[in-house]
């Protein structure tokens, strides 16, 4: 039930064909352009295509490749090149070549696997020839002929395996079989037509509904109907509320078809038709936000449709995507495309994300492709906290809750502690800590049924007792203290189960020591050697070889140097074997307030804690060195970051940046100017990129991903007031 059909610009009217051969003499002017994808929110930036294209088709193979074939380049020049796109991989690849150059053709899967190419044109010469790309070994192959030359078709696959070929006064189907043959329909089209669409309707009719599209240069508001039995076509007594050409159509689960969008005359239209095939009738369906025609739709899972790009008024290309809801007929925004698109060719992958690629962006043909993942990428707000707070822990527990424990709340150390329990969003008090407690760590232990709550401030200073928190009977109790008493320091679960504690500060002065907890003594000793640097404000992050990177952080004591030259661009790595600490490569700027994760490859990203927005850095075990990459969309401190997990889709392994603070100064809730916005780290192409805003600006937050994907972001300072609110973005 596949139906594939070519959009391009309106080039059969002659005002906006004008403009069409306009855009293609620019194209013959301009040498290749190669644009790096910077991924909107939803958005993932993917290879580029082997060739610039547009006018071309794609189709999804039964392996999960997409053969994207022919078109038009940047020369003007049709092109007979394919390629496949692997989703897994992300990449693009040559495969061979078509027998002709071809673009406005159409591709249909077979059901045996191969795909069947049929007419286009080359550089205005209309073609009558077809092909069959066998995947098995990545060659085309001539086929038969069809009857007469069909360009601005559609192909449509039939319930039987055959193929309907709609275009112009005359139809054709494609017979398959040991000796494959195009034979004309024994009914011509009532109205002959380019630029229209086509669908196959749902069992059991098997018909196929063809709507719209021109005749001669008139854009048409009737539709046919194709019968395969009789082979004949019948036209409808409804017509759509309004001609349309260049259109796109949806067929629902329901039997329904979404119209949606094409050009009459020379303006392209926002209206939505709805058909109905028991009652064979149209009905208006609501409006688009924006005019267009040559777009792409596809239908998701959850029945929604993604409308993406294409031409508005004036001649103008849309980046801007929206999703339309057939239930209650609205649209709304999703996002946009890296670049404006038209001519471009939109493919629905299994794992339901959409490889959008090739197409004219401002009279120039792209290569560049990019992935649409459906997740919402909105921020919306759940139950507020207990209390608020801010400079608090969150720690993910077996059960898929989140503890959140201390905090400050104004100048109140916070002893309290609650859980946020996913499947209602609401968070409840638990038992409180023996300690209040703010700037503390918390670490969830291998066991699972404890987490390790060590040091922090508190009215008495900084504080060397440690508590347990236990899963399962919600309470806290005593531990073993530090030998010293800390704060604003780091705490990273190791491999041998020990939990190791680094630096921080101790009153006034920035701390060298660090300090491992044995959970089966229950007790904390010193470490071997020191930190080559005293420091606090850093983070530390595990490595795949059981060491510790401790990049960055604030080197001098309070009081000391000015408000200049308090952080470090150094970073150095614990070896728990001979727990030892080794200064490693430098960083490409100063660093303190800072934070660090580790990538799905083992590499370690570490952005932000500075007042002036340099390269961010990207650490490899291997040579132990730092990569510079770009800077990041805002000048952040005291941020959060989260990986996100495989329920993000096409952003699995990419990185949430997370709020934080614009400004540098260590005056609690006064000079930081907290951010509400996110952004995006896209781990395979090392670009950051903006990714939504949150409900509340926030510093001092926390930052959890829940089991299904989910990001809960919980209290910090939004101005001078420490906040009760949380929030949630997820896939």
């Amino acid at each position: 039930m596949l139906t594939k059909r070519r959009c391009m610009f309106e080039d059969d009217d002659r005002k906006f064909g004008s403009s069409y051969r306009l855009y293609r003499h620019w194209r013959r002017s301009a040498a290749g352009l190669l644009l790096l994808l910077a991924a909107a929110p939803g958005f993932a930036q993917t290879s580029n295509l082997v060739t610039n294209r547009a006018g071309h088709a794609a189709t999804l193979l039964p392996s999960g490749l997409v053969l994207v074939s022919g078109g038009v380049d940047e020369t003007g020049r049709s092109q007979a090149s394919a390629e496949l796109y692997n989703p897994a991989t992300h990449t693009s690849a040559k495969t061979g070549g078509m027998m002709n150059a071809r673009e406005h053709h159409t591709s249909t899967l077979l059901l045996d696997g191969t795909v069947l190419i049929t007419g286009g044109d080359q550089e205005g010469n209309a073609l009558s020839t077809a092909e069959i790309y066998d995947p098995g070994t990545q060659k085309f192959a001539l086929t038969a002929q069809m009857h007469r030359t069909h360009t601005d078709h559609t192909a449509t696959r039939l319930n039987n395996g055959n193929v309907l070929i709609v275009g112009g006064a005359v139809a054709e189907i494609y017979n398959i079989g040991t000796k494959p043959k195009f034979t004309e329909t024994l009914g011509a089209p009532v109205v002959p037509r380019k630029n229209h669409a086509a669908v196959l309707l749902t069992e059991p009719s098997g018909d196929v509904l063809i709507t719209g599209g021109y005749n001669g240069n008139q854009s048409q508001d009737t539709a046919e109907l194709f019968s395969p039995g009789p082979q004949t076509f019948a036209l409808l007594k409804s017509v759509m509320t309004i001609p349309r050409a260049l259109h796109a159509m949806t067929l629902l689960s329901s039997g329904t078809v979404v119209i949606t969008g094409g050009f009459s005359g020379t303006s392209p239209h926002a209206q939505i038709d709805f058909y109905d095939p028991a009652t064979k009738t149209f009905s208006a369906g609501g409006n688009m936000l924006f005019p267009r025609a040559s777009h792409r739709q596809v239908l998701l899972s959850n029945g929604e449709i993604l409308i993406i790009g294409g031409t508005t008024f004036e001649g103008g290309i849309l980046s801007t995507n929206e999703l339309y809801n057939p239930s209650n007929q609205q649209s709304v925004s999703q996002g946009s495309l890296t670049i404006n698109r038209a001519g471009h060719t939109a493919t629905l992958l299994p794992d339901g994300n959409t490889y959008v690629a090739g197409g004219i962006t401002g009279g120039l043909t792209q290569n560049s492709a990019e992935i649409i993942d459906p997740a919402n990428s909105s921020f919306t707000p759940t139950s507020p906290m207990n209390f608020p707070r801010a400079l608090h822990t969150d720690t993910l527990l077996p059960n898929g809750m989140v503890l959140l424990t201390g905090g400050g709340n104004e100048a109140v150390f916070e002893s309290t502690a609650e859980v946020f329990n996913p499947s209602n969003n609401t968070f409840t008090q638990v038992g409180s800590m023996l300690a209040a407690r703010e700037s503390h760590t918390a670490t969830l232990l291998q066991s699972g049924t404890d987490v390790l709550i060590a040091g922090g401030k508190s009215d008495s200073g900084d504080l060397a007792e440690a508590e347990l928190y236990n899963v399962g009977s919600m309470t806290f109790s005593a531990t073993g203290s530090m030998n010293d008493g800390r704060s604003l320091d780091p705490a990273v679960l190791l491999t041998s189960g020990e939990v190791l504690v680094v630096g921080g500060r101790h009153g006034g002065r920035e701390l060298n020591t660090a300090e491992l907890y044995d959970p089966t003594s229950r007790t904390f000793t010193y470490t071997k050697g020191t930190l080559n640097k005293k420091r606090k404000r850093m983070p530390a992050t595990l490595l795949t070889t059981g060491s510790v990177l401790v990049p960055g952080g604030e080197v001098l004591n309070n009081g000391t140097g000015g408000s200049t030259g308090r952080s470090t661009d150094t970073a150095e790595v614990f070896d728990h074997a001979n727990q030892l600490f080794t200064l490693v490569g430098k960083m490409h700027q100063e660093r303190e307030d800072n934070a660090s994760i580790m990538l799905t490859d083992g590499s370690v990203l570490v952005t932000g804690g500075n007042k002036d927005n340099g390269p961010q850095d990207l650490y490899d075990p291997g040579s132990a060195r730092f990569l510079a990459l770009d800077r990041l969309l805002n000048t952040r401190s005291r941020h959060r970051m989260v990986l996100l997990n495989s329920n993000w889709g096409a952003l699995k392994g990419d990185v949430l940046i997370i709020g934080g603070s614009s400004q540098g100064s260590g005056i609690f809730g006064g000079l930081f100017q907290a951010l509400d916005s996110v952004e995006i780290y896209h781990s395979r192409t090392q670009k950051f990129d903006k990714f939504g805003t949150m409900v509340d600006a926030r510093w001092g937050h926390t930052a959890t991903q829940l089991t299904d994907g989910r990001i809960l972001i919980a209290g910090g300072t939004g101005a001078v007031t420490v906040s009760d609110t949380a929030e949630e973005v997820g896939p």
